[in-house]
C-alpha cells in the first residue's frame, strides 16, 4: 500500500485579506503545522507564492480538491472605471460555426504588475457563434477599437491546417503584429495563474 502522506497543515483554513496596497493575499486562519521546518508562517508564504491550488496539491496532498478548486466568481468585483496605463491584450478562442457549436470569444484584459503582484481587469468580452468570415471581421473590428498598443493574441491549432490559418491571420492582421502561438496543455492548467488571481480577489 502507498505510504500515508501527512499534510503540511492539519485542518487548514484560509481567507483572503486586503494587504493595504490594493492587492489581496491569503492568510492562514486555522490549522496546525506538522513539521517544524515548515511552520504556519512558511506555509502562508508558500500559499501566496505558489497559489492555493498548487499548495493544496503539493503540500496538502489534496489532489482531488486541488483539481476541482477553480474560479471563485464571488471574488470578482465590478467597477465602473479601470485605471489608466494598463498593459492590454485581446486573446481569442476561435470557432467557426454560424448559430451553433462552440463559441468564438475575444477577451480584452488589462493588467498591472507581474506574477503574484498582478492585478487584472476584464475590460471587454466579445462572443458569438459565428462562421469564419464573421470571426475575421470581429477580430479586425476589435483590433481597430482596442486601446493603442494592445497585443492581439490568436491561437494556432495543431497540424497543417492550423499552420495555414496562422499564415492567413499573420497577413490579414499584419497591421497589429499578432502574436500567434500553438495551443498546448489542458485549459485548466493554462488558466491556473489567472484563477489564483481571481480567487484572491485581484481581478475586476
Amino acid at each position: 500500500e502507498p505510504a500515508f502522506l501527512e499534510p503540511a497543515v492539519i485542518e487548514l483554513e484560509t481567507e483572503t485579506y486586503d494587504r493595504g496596497d490594493g492587492l489581496n493575499a491569503y492568510r492562514i486562519t486555522a490549522g496546525t503545522a506538522t513539521w517544524a521546518g515548515q511552520d504556519l508562517e512558511t506555509c502562508e508564504q508558500q500559499i501566496n507564492d505558489w497559489g492555493l491550488r498548487a499548495f493544496l496539491r503539493e503540500a496538502q496532498h489534496e489532489v482531488q480538491n486541488a483539481t476541482g478548486y477553480f474560479f471563485d466568481v464571488s471574488k470578482l468585483e465590478t467597477v465602473d472605471v479601470a485605471p489608466r496605463g494598463l498593459r492590454t491584450c485581446r486573446a481569442w478562442d476561435l470557432a467557426g460555426t454560424e448559430g451553433g457549436g462552440d463559441w468564438t470569444v475575444g477577451v480584452l484584459m488589462g493588467v498591472q504588475g507581474e506574477g503574484q503582484e498582478m492585478r487584472g481587469w476584464v475590460l471587454d468580452v466579445r462572443r458569438g457563434q459565428w462562421e469564419s468570415d464573421r470571426v475575421r471581421r470581429e477580430i479586425k473590428a476589435c483590433a481597430e477599437t482596442d486601446p493603442p498598443g494592445t497585443i492581439l493574441r490568436l491561437p494556432q491549432d495543431p497540424a497543417q491546417a492550423g499552420k495555414d490559418q496562422a499564415s492567413q491571420f499573420a497577413k490579414l492582421f499584419a497591421e497589429w503584429k499578432p502574436a500567434i502561438e500553438p495551443v498546448s496543455g489542458k485549459k485548466a492548467t493554462r488558466a491556473g495563474a489567472f484563477a489564483e488571481a481571481v480567487n484572491k480577489g485581484n481581478v475586476r
